[in-house]
């Protein structure tokens, strides 16, 4: 499991028109675009554990290659 407090980078591809749609909402919400994107993502995480019990963290949700197999699947 990574250090809680420790940033990780992602990479995620969106068309021009969803980018300059995230950077009025994220000012709107006084947030950068980074930040903003943060934010939804917590929030979908938080949605989704309040509906399913606690997401494990051991694991690598979506594992590349050589990173192991996910459970269940």
């Amino acid at each position: 499991m990574n250090h809680p407090n420790r940033k990780e980078t992602i990479t995620v591809l969106v068309d021009g028109r969803t980018k300059a749609k995230l950077r009025r909402l994220a000012g709107d919400s006084y947030r950068t675009l980074s930040g903003y994107v943060r934010h939804l993502i917590l929030a979908h995480i938080r949605e989704a554990e309040a509906l399913r019990g606690p997401i494990p963290d051991e694991e690598p949700l979506c594992p590349g290659p050589g990173r192991g197999t996910i459970k269940g699947i």
